[in-house]
């Protein structure tokens, strides 16, 4: 058990859910942050456990900053957490953000799970990621759900869109013409799990 599953087994006072799945992932890509001063961002708050969770794992150096529709959210604001109100499929929202915030060397989308949702958000605020940063996606099971834009194969689903990255990173090596697009020179891995995908 690393610290994350302790944490949300055993010590948090506010609800948090995540597969079980998830704890070993995080743990692989987010622990050479850990103890580093870093701003992290995540959409999607409920309840405000996750919150607590990263403010716990990454430690006292960490900034995190949590991004909800839900006002009431407001909150769950203490030391070291700070919570912005806003909608993430809407530009301007994001746009107040980056503008109070600037850049994030963590993004982590766990918002509302609409496929259109998770790939707006992605393109816009790419690029604010530090050089060096992450940014993940979270549930993209959604991607195969109707009731979320999802379906199997259906090319308009963020594990479509997923894959044409790996297109793009790959983008100097396409012949007879290299293709090059904004992600080729600054996404280097992309990692996909059950229900997350990472990017580098």
């Amino acid at each position: 058990m690393n610290d994350l599953e302790d944490f949300f087994y055993n010590k948090t006072d506010r609800l948090v859910f995540k597969w079980d799945t998830y704890f070993q992932s995080y743990d692989k890509y987010f622990s050479k942050y850990r103890n580093k001063p870093i701003k992290i961002l995540e959409i999607g708050i409920w309840k405000g456990g996750s919150l607590q969770m990263w403010k716990n794992y990454f430690g006292t150096r960490a900034k995190i900053v949590g991004m909800d529709l839900n006002s009431e959210c407001k909150n769950f604001e203490e030391e070291q957490i700070e919570i912005f109100i806003g909608d993430q499929n809407n530009e301007i929202d994001l746009k107040n953000l980056v503008q109070k915030y600037g850049n994030f060397g963590i993004i982590i989308d766990d918002g509302s799970h609409v496929n259109a949702h998770q790939i707006n958000t992605f393109n816009f605020l790419f690029e604010y990621l530090n050089l060096g940063g992450t940014y993940l996606v979270e549930d993209t099971h959604t991607s195969y759900w109707n009731d979320y834009g999802g379906g199997y194969k259906k090319s308009d689903t963020f594990i479509e869109y997923a894959k044409n990255l790996i297109d793009d990173i790959n983008g100097y090596s396409i012949r007879p013409s290299p293709i090059i697009t904004k992600y080729t020179n600054y996404i280097s891995d992309i990692h996909v799990c059950y229900g997350m995908v990472f990017f580098e």
